[in-house]
């Protein structure tokens, strides 16, 4: 009891500060500081998992960290604060790229595909965050609902109908049923909040009667999420761990709760950029 109480209240706060950072006044300054936390605690934890140097990786991810969020805040403010902006923020950013492209090129000289390897999963969700937060910050909240939807009742479904293994060498506890289950039930719960009019009113950039592409994009992306669980899974397996991290109790790390979005994120984006020619 007292362990599902832990869990309970800890994955209330996870999911809290997600609600506020997304819904606050300058929510796109507080969705970039609370994502930037989330990088760096994934490093260190993905560091672990791999086996690689972590400060070293914290370092190289930092560089990259600085880079791309001054360029957002030059593509946010740059039309208000005009040349003075322009020319600061671009000097100091390119000073960060150049180290970065340095660093990579040394080492793609070293061979050492592990940190690059890690660089790219945590980097490339992270940019690809930036540019939702840069253009609507309630879409990376619909997308983190669309992901607890599916986790929920793909628990659900496989736990009370699950039958067959879905990948029995990654994931023992994960079916096909639980996969079926999550991905009906996202589709149930946003055609029911389409037919309400309640996600048009929450969700304003969501049309009130949405194509086929809007329900593939649902689809997509919570095959996605499960796609990015099973990576993580098999990462843990081959460290030889159960959890990534223990920061949030009952849970694990903060990885074994972003693992999901690290894949669905990248595959929304390009869904929507590809679908609707948002960027």
């Amino acid at each position: 009891m007292k362990e599902l109480l832990t869990r309970s209240l800890s994955g209330l706060v996870y999911v809290g500060l997600i609600v506020a950072a997304l819904t606050a006044s300058q929510n796109w300054l507080w969705g970039t500081l609370l994502f930037s936390v989330f990088l760096f605690v994934t490093a260190w934890e993905l560091a672990g998992l791999l086996g690689i140097d972590r400060k070293f990786f914290l370092a190289y991810l930092g560089i990259y960290w600085l880079a791309s969020t001054a360029l957002l805040v030059y593509l946010v403010f740059a039309g208000t604060y005009g040349l003075m902006l322009y020319s600061s923020v671009l000097k100091f950013t390119a000073v960060f790229w150049l180290a970065y492209i340095g660093l990579t090129l040394w080492l793609v000289f070293r061979r050492d595909l592990k940190t690059l390897w890690g660089m790219i999963y945590l980097a490339l969700p992270y940019t690809v965050t930036l540019l939702l937060l840069m253009w609507e910050p309630r879409l990376v909240l619909f997308l983190f609902i669309i992901l607890w939807l599916n986790d929920t009742f793909a628990y659900l479904s496989g736990r009370f109908a699950g039958r067959h293994k879905l990948a029995p060498s990654v994931s023992p506890k994960k079916t096909w049923e639980g996969l079926i289950g999550g991905i009906l039930a996202v589709l149930l719960v946003v055609y029911m909040a389409v037919k309400t009019g309640w996600i048009h009113r929450v969700f304003d950039f969501i049309p009130s009667r949405p194509d086929i592409t809007f329900w593939i994009l649902l689809v997509l992306t919570a095959l996605a999420g499960v796609a990015g669980d099973l990576l993580e899974s098999a990462l843990k397996r081959r460290a030889g761990v159960k959890d990534a991290g223990n920061i949030i109790p009952g849970h694990g790390g903060l990885l074994d709760r972003l693992d999901s979005y690290l894949v669905a994120v990248v595959i929304f984006f390009l869904y929507i950029t590809w679908m609707y020619r948002q960027f």
